[in-house]
C-alpha cells in the first residue's frame, strides 16, 4: 500500500471508498440481485479491510450501506449482526429485499430457513444461544422480535426428532406434514424480513420484490400490522426513507399495510411517484 494513503483525511478516504461502491439500480448495471452478489466491490472492500486497522474501521461501515437480501442464509446472518450489534443498524441506507420471502412452497428442500435461524452448523448442533432470546437483547431489538412473531416456540428450540434429522441431514422428514413446515417456515421468513427492515433504523430506501403467485403474505401483513399498532414503533419507523419501490407483482393490500405508518404515508401522498415496466416508485421531494 503506498504509505501517502493513510495520511489522507478520513472524510476524502470515506468519499473515495463511496465510488467503489456501484449503484444498485437498473441505471448503474445492477438490476438483479444476482448481478449484485456477483459485483467485486465486495471483495474489494474486504481486501482494503484487511490491509491496517485504521483502513478496517474506517471501510467497515461501507459494506452495509447497502445490503440485497434474497435467501434465508444471509438474511440470518446479517439479522443476527444486527442483534449483537446495535450500532450497525445505522448504517444502512439501501434495503433491497424479496418479499414475502415465501420458502420452498412446491419442493421439498432439506435446508430450512428454520434450520438456519436456529443453528447455522447443524453437524454440531450448537444449543441456541441468547442472540435469539428477546428477553437478553436490547429492548427496542426484543420488541421488533416479539411483534414480528420471531419469539415463537417453533422457532426457540428443536424437538428431539428434528435434531436427529439434522445430523441425518433429513430436516424435512422430521415435520408432520409439508403444509405445517411451509406455514412456520414461510412465517419465519416474512419475520425476518420486517425484523430487518424495522432494525434498520435509518434507511432512506426501501425496495421490495413482490411475487405474490409464488407465496402468500398473510405472515407479513400481520406483522406490518402488529408493527403500526405499536405507538413507539409506529412513530421510530422509516423516518428517513426518501425512496419506496415496489417491483415485481405489487400487491395493493401489503402497500395498504404499509400507509399504517406516518412516514410511509407521508411519503406516498405527497412524493413524486414513478411508474416504469413492473416498478412504482415513491420519491420524497426535495
Amino acid at each position: 500500500m503506498a504509505p501517502g494513503l493513510l495520511t489522507l483525511p478520513n472524510e476524502l478516504l470515506s468519499e473515495i471508498t463511496r465510488h467503489i461502491i456501484p449503484e444498485f439500480s437498473p441505471d448503474g448495471g445492477y438490476k438483479s440481485h444476482k448481478g449484485w452478489r456477483s459485483s467485486p466491490h465486495q471483495n474489494d472492500l474486504c481486501h482494503l479491510m484487511l490491509t491496517c486497522k485504521h483502513l478496517y474501521a474506517l471501510m467497515r461501515p461501507h459494506l452495509y450501506t447497502t445490503v440485497v437480501l434474497d435467501y434465508h442464509t444471509n438474511m440470518t446472518h446479517l439479522l443476527r449482526t444486527l442483534v449483537e450489534h446495535p450500532e450497525i443498524r445505522g448504517w444502512i441506507r439501501t434495503l433491497s429485499i424479496i418479499c414475502p420471502l415465501y420458502f420452498c412452497d412446491r419442493i421439498v428442500d432439506p435446508y430450512s430457513p428454520r434450520q438456519t435461524f436456529l443453528d447455522d452448523n447443524p453437524e454440531l448442533v450448537r444449543k441456541l444461544d441468547m442472540e435469539w432470546n428477546p428477553d437478553k437483547m436490547d429492548d427496542f431489538a426484543g420488541k421488533i422480535f416479539r411483534k414480528v412473531g420471531l419469539d415463537a416456540n417453533e422457532f426457540k428450540q428443536f424437538t428431539e426428532d428434528e435434531i436427529n434429522a439434522l445430523n441425518d441431514n433429513t430436516y424435512w422428514m422430521a415435520i408432520p406434514t409439508c403444509s405445517e413446515r411451509v406455514g412456520y417456515e414461510n412465517a419465519l421468513m416474512q419475520g425476518m424480513a420486517l425484523a430487518l427492515i424495522m432494525l434498520s433504523v435509518r434507511l432512506e430506501r426501501l425496495c421490495l420484490w413482490w411475487f405474490r403467485k409464488k407465496g402468500r403474505t398473510s405472515d407479513f401483513e400481520y406483522g406490518v400490522k402488529r408493527l403500526a399498532q405499536d405507538d413507539e414503533l409506529n412513530k421510530m419507523a422509516f423516518v428517513n426513507l426518501e425512496r419506496l419501490e415496489l417491483w415485481g407483482n405489487g400487491d395493493n393490500d401489503c402497500l395498504a399495510k404499509l400507509l399504517s405508518f406516518p412516514a410511509i404515508k407521508e411519503l406516498v401522498g405527497k412524493g413524486n411517484y414513478i411508474e416504469a415496466d413492473d416498478m412504482e416508485t415513491w420519491v420524497a421531494k426535495i
